[in-house]
């Protein structure tokens, strides 16, 4: 499934917004004046994508639609709570999700989610605690007397902070229609908690979180990536170790195969050899030396020893693209960190993970970098790490704390990026260096491009 649509009705009670995705930049840029729900709209499609219904109920909206690339839509449609029977509204609000092609409804299902009393409990201690006599008027919204404040569940946690009560992440009816629909998709939000390690609504696993929104988290997950592709090539080498015995003798046998020349094998043998270096250097490999030396010119008149040496090769380079990709991303990142980053270079360091270093030669763990430092650094990092072919990445203000050429040149990369590695992007900002350029992929909310200042 690719999103090319979204569409959002009663956001807040106040807004109606629509918007066609860019499909040839792979790049759409939403603007619109604080208030009209930037931040709120990118969470809520996270939280659908994934099937986090507690979240998607604690939002304040009356319809969803993820527009598809067949033309179809998938919608989720939130009780009001004057919609709801006064029996069932302090126990249940209900989301019908429906699954629909022009004026047909494909599929259709109802959720009534009931909040466990232990939440309930854990939410009115906490309103207790921090002074505020909160009165409980719904599933998941309270209204405090005194003024007749409504606090919804999120409300609560983002404002007392208490980000340890867990949201119920999804409910376990088995709706197969549903996961059919939404096919591989994933889609990943990078807010402005990035370098916090603070997430939105993923509770129920706090430290797992933590560690992929943080500049010293993401230093561990690399020195865990590095470790599970050392494992995942030895293995590979196992395999392949296995088998090559017969392998040889059957390439000796062979007598249509025309062996390559003693010179093209040693170039190719310079090759792996230059590859595994640069590897062992970041981690990925054990550090090795090579295990041919010597005169081998005798080996152009030997057929047999040609054949071998050709499967020893061919097994070599086969052991190293297990890790190509992961080199790949790794080799983007640090390019792409260090392209920015003034007086100080970051490396990939099998133990640290990521290990960073001043002309001074002092070493900066990364999370004593500066704010737009670490900004960067996550950024790229869940550009390079995380995204996957056919991902939906929603980036909400990347220009914090960012200098001003960083910003002129984001866009121009993600586009870049995007189109290679073949995932969809939309982008939430207010700043006009950001989009300088790129107006075409400009989706205003709330006001039109022309009326608009801030963008």
């Amino acid at each position: 499934m690719r999103v090319l649509g979204l569409e959002v009705e009663g956001l807040f009670g106040l807004w109606d917004h629509r918007f066609e995705l860019d499909r040839d930049e792979h790049v759409t840029i939403i603007y619109g004046r604080n208030g009209v729900g930037k931040t709120t709209l990118l969470r809520l499609v996270q939280a659908f994508i994934d099937r986090n219904w507690w979240y998607v109920a604690d939002t304040r909206f009356d319809r969803l639609s993820v527009v598809s690339d067949d033309n179809r839509r998938l919608c989720v449609r939130r009780s009001r709570f004057d919609q709801v029977p006064d029996a069932d509204r302090q126990s249940c609000i209900e989301l019908t999700l429906s699954f629909e092609e022009s004026d047909n409804v494909l599929e259709r299902d109802i959720i009534r989610l009931d909040p466990p009393p232990s939440l309930v409990e854990e939410i009115t201690e906490l309103a207790e605690s921090s002074g505020l006599q909160l009165r409980r008027e719904g599933p998941i919204h309270w209204v405090d007397p005194a003024n007749g404040r409504v606090w919804f569940y999120g409300d609560i946690l983002a404002e007392l902070g208490a980000w340890e009560i867990t949201y119920p992440h999804r409910d376990a009816a088995d709706r197969p229609w549903l996961a059919d629909a939404v096919g591989g998709l994933r889609a990943h939000y990078l807010g402005p908690d990035r370098v916090l390690g603070a997430s939105p609504w993923y509770h129920d696993k706090p430290e797992r979180v933590r560690s992929f929104r943080t500049a010293e988290g993401w230093a561990s997950e690399i020195r865990e990536r590095l470790v599970s592709a050392r494992a995942a090539y030895a293995k590979h080498a196992q395999e392949l170790d296995a088998t090559f015995p017969s392998r040889v003798l059957e390439a000796m046998s062979a007598t249509t195969a025309r062996p390559a020349s003693l010179s093209a094998l040693l170039d190719l043998m310079d090759g792996v050899n230059r590859r595994r270096n640069r590897l062992a250097e970041v981690g990925l490999l054990e550090a090795t030396t090579s295990d041919l030396a010597g005169d081998l010119s005798w080996v152009q008149s030997d057929a047999g020893a040609l054949a071998l040496l050709n499967v020893y090769l061919s097994d070599a380079l086969d052991k190293l693209d297990c890790v190509a990709d992961l080199d790949a991303a790794l080799s983007g990142l640090v390019e792409q960190v260090n392209e920015r980053l003034i007086r100080s270079r970051l490396a990939i360091d099998r133990d640290r993970g990521l290990s960073i270093v001043n002309q001074a030669g002092v070493r900066i763990p990364p999370g004593r970098l500066s704010s737009g430092e670490q900004h960067m650094l996550v950024m790229m990092a869940e550009l390079y790490l995380r995204a996957q072919p056919g991902d939906l990445l929603l980036i909400d203000e990347p220009e914090l704390s960012q200098h001003v050429e960083w910003q002129k040149a984001f866009v121009e990369h993600l586009i870049g990026h995007a189109q290679a590695l073949r995932f969809d992007a939309i982008v939430a900002t207010h700043s006009p260096d950001i989009v300088q350029g790129h107006r075409a992929l400009l989706r205003g909310l709330g006001e039109s491009p022309e009326t608009d200042s801030d963008a």
